[in-house]
């Protein structure tokens, strides 16, 4: 059944706006937001993440209703850092693992969260923490940890000479090797979900890049394929295509001089390749056969982020406010 409705048309600087407005609290910039049902209600509420002195947390039901307030930056305890679930309705603390604190005094780790299926059964909360030392070098900690209703589990810790590569501004938790079994992925290194032990390392000359995805790019080759950009490669590759199973290069792009390759992105956006495209400074390249789609960069659409808009299998771009598509 076609539960399409009819079409909408927003006029350019249109003063009535199709969203839903929610009152927030007066407590400071907001650094990111969340979607998610808290309350169990079937719709979807809000978690904001604040950039105040506290570190505050707030969650907002689906209709503005403030719900609860929970501080993240405890002075009184600095020294020491937990995993913590909190009940999505109140905000109450639920449960709690301790964090190793062989870092501490370089300050708090920063942490960014997912959960998957790391034994193929039970979902599993999954996190990259690290800090920074005087000398600009990072620390890192990975992690894995269950939730039984009651009960925070350490699954297992990876940190220090146990962590070989780069790491990137995102992680990713895919099963890389098609084993029915999530792994934990960095831009330069690859964890066994099961025990955080190392499946493999990037081959050289990988460093840090800003940007890379794990997905299906080539509907002709086996297994999962892997895409990143460098910053500041002293080998001069700016971007590189491979295995996701261990890593091997399909191809690679390299430049003239070091420079940083800020953005990249992948997606399907042109129909007459098969598979998707890969796009960042160098142009826009189809995956599986290393092809450029245009012989003219100035007419390449910037990699900043895809989004499905117009109901086809393409991907869109957006861009400076912009929705963009590739013709």
């Amino acid at each position: 059944m076609d539960t399409r409705t009819q079409s909408f048309t927003l006029a350019a600087n249109n003063d009535v706006e199709p969203v839903i407005r929610i009152p927030i609290k007066d407590t400071g910039a907001i650094k990111f937001v969340w979607v998610g049902d808290l309350d169990g209600d079937g719709e979807y509420d809000f978690v904001l993440d604040r950039t105040n002195a506290q570190k505050n947390i707030e969650g907002y039901a689906s209709n503005g209703t403030f719900l609860w307030e929970v501080q993240l930056d405890r002075t009184d305890i600095d020294n020491e850092q937990w995993i913590a679930i909190l009940d999505g309705g109140t905000g109450a603390l639920k449960g709690t693992s301790k964090i190793p604190t062989d870092y501490i005094e370089h300050g708090l780790l920063a942490a960014r969260f997912g959960v998957s299926y790391l034994d193929g059964v039970t979902p599993h909360l999954v996190a990259f923490m690290k800090n920074r030392r005087d000398d600009k070098v990072f620390n890192r900690v990975m992690g894995a940890w269950t939730w039984d209703g009651e009960t925070v589990t350490e699954k297992w810790i990876s940190m220090g000479d146990d962590l070989v590569g780069a790491d990137g501004h995102n992680t990713r938790i895919i099963d890389v090797n098609g084993d029915g079994k999530d792994d934990v992925v960095e831009i330069g290194f690859v964890l066994n979900g099961e025990d955080g032990s190392l499946l493999y390392t990037m081959p050289d000359p990988v460093v840090h890049g800003d940007r890379y995805y794990i997905a299906k790019m080539d509907p002709e080759r086996e297994r999962l394929q892997g895409y990143g950009i460098q910053q500041d490669n002293e080998d001069l590759l700016m971007e590189n295509y491979y295995d996701a199973a261990d890593g091997t290069f399909i191809w690679e792009h390299y430049s003239s001089e070091v420079g940083d390759v800020g953005r990249g992105l992948v997606g399907d956006i042109d129909p007459t390749y098969p598979g998707m495209e890969v796009e960042s400074f160098p142009g826009v390249f189809n995956a599986a056969s290393n092809e450029t789609t245009t012989d003219d960069k100035s007419l390449a659409p910037w990699p900043q982020m895809g989004v499905w808009w117009d109901g086809d299998a393409l991907m869109e771009l957006y861009n400076d406010g912009k929705l963009e598509k590739w013709d």
